[in-house]
């Protein structure tokens, strides 16, 4: 078991809730990296 392993924690569900909420603050989300929101087909199948 890599140290990596043991310093992160499994992902929970309230932590997509925070996430989403944090993105939807301007304030923190001014500051985040622009999202990847290239519609291309090739990369991002939707079926």
């Amino acid at each position: 078991m890599s140290t990596t392993e043991c310093r992160l924690r499994r992902w929970h569900p309230e932590d997509a809730a925070v996430l989403y909420a944090a993105v939807q603050d301007e304030e923190i989300a001014r500051q985040l990296p622009p999202l990847e929101t290239d519609p291309t087909p090739a990369r991002t199948p939707h079926h």
